[in-house]
C-alpha cells in the first residue's frame, strides 16, 4: 500500500500539535476569559470562537486546506451558545459537543451499509499527499483487495463506536459533576479520544498494509516460479 504509505510535510506541524491547537484553543479562550474584564457569557462565547476562526484561517492560509477539526470545535461553541441563550440552561453549553460527535459516529456507522465505508474518504488525503492524481488512483485501486476494504471497514467501525463512546461519556459527565468541572473536562475528552483513535489508526493502517504486502508477495511468488 504505497500510497497509504507516503505523507505530506510541506508546511504543516506536526500532526500532534496540530490536533492539540486545533482542540484546545477556542476552549482555552473561552474558559480563560470567563469572569474576566467583566464580559458577559455571550461576549466571551463570541471572542472564542473569532480566535479559532483566526486560528482556522491561518491554517488554511498555510495548507490551503479546510481545517475540519478546528472549525468543528468552534462550530459547538456556536451551537452550545446560541443553546444556552434560548433555553437559558448553560448545560447545554457543555453537552451540545455530543450533537455533532454522536452524529459524526452515527454516520460512520451507517456508511459501512454503503458501497464504501466513510473512512475511506476521510483517509485518502492524508495517505495521497492531499489528494496526488497518481496516488488517488493507487488508493482507489487498492479497493480490489480483501485485506484493504477490511482496513476500511475495521477504522470505520472503530472510529463509529469511538465517537458515539465520546458523545456518550460527556453527556455522563454533564448530569453527574458540577458544571464548571465538565466545561473543563469536555475539551480534554475530545483531545483524549481523537489521539487515541488517530494513534490506533496509524498503528492499525501501517499493520494491514504490511500484511496486505505479504498477501501479494506470496501470491505473486509461485506466478513467478512458475513463469
Amino acid at each position: 500500500m504505497a500510497a497509504a504509505r507516503t505523507s505530506s510535510t510541506g508546511h504543516r506541524l506536526p500532526w500532534m500539535l496540530q490536533l492539540l491547537i486545533d482542540v484546545a484553543l477556542t476552549p482555552v479562550v473561552y474558559f480563560g476569559l470567563q469572569g474576566r474584564f467583566g464580559l458577559t457569557l455571550m461576549q466571551v462565547s463570541l471572542i472564542s470562537i473569532a480566535a479559532g476562526g483566526v486560528w482556522t484561517g491561518l491554517t488554511l492560509a498555510v495548507t490551503r486546506k479546510v481545517n475540519a477539526v478546528s472549525l468543528s470545535v468552534i462550530g459547538g461553541i456556536a451551537i452550545g451558545a446560541a443553546l444556552t441563550g434560548i433555553t437559558g440552561n448553560p448545560q447545554f453549553g457543555v453537552a451540545k459537543d455530543s450533537f455533532y460527535t454522536g452524529a459524526f459516529g452515527t454516520a460512520l456507522l451507517v456508511s459501512m451499509l454503503a458501497a464504501r465505508p466513510l473512512m475511506f474518504y476521510l483517509v485518502r488525503p492524508f495517505a495521497t499527499q492531499d489528494n496526488d492524481p497518481a496516488l488517488v488512483a493507487e488508493w482507489n485501486q487498492s479497493w480490489s483487495s480483501p485485506l484493504f476494504r477490511r482496513c476500511m471497514n475495521v477504522m470505520t467501525l472503530v472510529w463509529g463506536v469511538g465517537m458515539l463512546i465520546e458523545a456518550a461519556s460527556r453527556i455522563v459527565l454533564v448530569m453527574t459533576v458540577p458544571l464548571n468541572t465538565a466545561n473543563a473536562l469536555s475539551p480534554v475528552l475530545t483531545g483524549v479520544a481523537l489521539v487515541t483513535l488517530m494513534t490506533w489508526s496509524g498503528s492499525y493502517g501501517r499493520r494491514a498494509g504490511e500484511a496486505r504486502e505479504r498477501a501479494e508477495s506470496a501470491t505473486q511468488a509461485p506466478a513467478e516460479s512458475a513463469a
